[in-house]
């Protein structure tokens, strides 16, 4: 476990994994990804890399479904809510720097990981080393262009305003791999990653995920209880984030004033009938790079 020190469940719970990528990848999205790695169609063995949550994974089920899948997750928090989910799946609880798979897997995948790792193109090599001659490696990583936009200016404040946990989080799980020095991940060229380490073949993608609350696209009951549980997570972790917003020394009648208008947001949201939330605009956007590239 030397490899994480800091585990990443400090930063983003299962829960909050969950609720925050409920509807990231549409019907659409899902068909591109199909069309991409028609590779993992047969039932081929398939390491994903940093399953997290199990968010992906349940995806990659969709997707695939004859695919047999082992998840690579090191951080314990979120292993539980993996094998909760997915009992019957093999799950390896060490981290990917220390893995001693050799041609293995069909495929290596990773969803919104190698960013995050302090030495992403060890990360790559140990990918490559996994998978057989002929075998796949995915690397699925956040770009620049993503946003959140709340029509209400005070309401989007109030998300900023609490967003600097995360903030903070990241710094010091940043800090605890301690003198290596990395670049700004949103500007990794996974391309040049993937040719250092020998991989060939090399493709890749671009997808704008788009959920907007106000998409008749998606079900509105479906919509109605994701408002409920977000406003439940932010209650479950009122108390953590404040004691870290108050120890990096934000006032504490900033940080309540931002609990109630995003309470009062909430409890608005959850009142709304189906008209009136046909006019509420909150919208997410992210956007995704998707690298492929085949050991030969």
């Amino acid at each position: 476990m030397s490899a994480y020190p800091f585990n990443w469940s400090k930063i983003q719970s299962a829960n909050e994994i969950d609720i925050g990528r409920h509807f990231e990848y549409d019907s659409d999205a899902m068909a591109m990804f199909r069309n991409w790695l028609p590779f993992v169609e047969e039932k081929i063995q398939v390491l994903e890399v940093g399953s997290g949550s199990g968010f992906f994974t349940g995806k990659l089920q969709i997707i695939y479904p004859s695919a047999r899948i082992t998840c690579l997750e090191p951080d314990l928090n979120l292993r539980k809510s993996l094998s909760r989910k997915f009992p019957s799946i093999n799950i390896v609880d060490i981290p990917l720097e220390e893995i001693d798979f050799f041609d293995e897997f069909d495929a290596a995948i990773s969803h919104i990981v190698i960013h995050n790792l302090p030495k992403p193109l060890i990360a790559i090599e140990k990918m490559k080393q996994a998978v057989r001659k002929e075998g796949y490696v995915i690397c699925i990583e956040p770009a620049l262009g993503s946003r959140h936009f709340v029509p209400d200016k005070s309401v989007g404040e109030a998300f900023d305003t609490l967003w600097q946990y995360s903030i903070i989080m990241s710094k010091k799980r940043a800090e605890s791999f301690g003198k290596i020095e990395r670049s700004n991940p949103f500007y990794y060229s996974y391309p040049d990653f993937f040719e250092k380490v020998g991989l060939e073949n090399i493709r890749c993608h671009g997808l704008y995920s788009v959920f907007t609350l106000s998409d008749a696209r998606f079900d509105f009951r479906e919509r109605k209880k994701w408002i409920k549980r977000r406003r439940e997570l932010f209650e479950d972790q009122r108390v953590v984030t404040t004691q870290t917003l108050l120890e990096s020394g934000l006032e504490s009648s900033k940080i309540n004033e931002a609990y109630q208008i995003l309470f009062d947001y909430f409890r608005m949201l959850e009142d709304a009938n189906k008209e009136q939330l046909s006019h509420i605009h909150e919208q997410e956007i992210v956007s995704r790079s998707i690298t492929i590239g085949q050991k030969k």
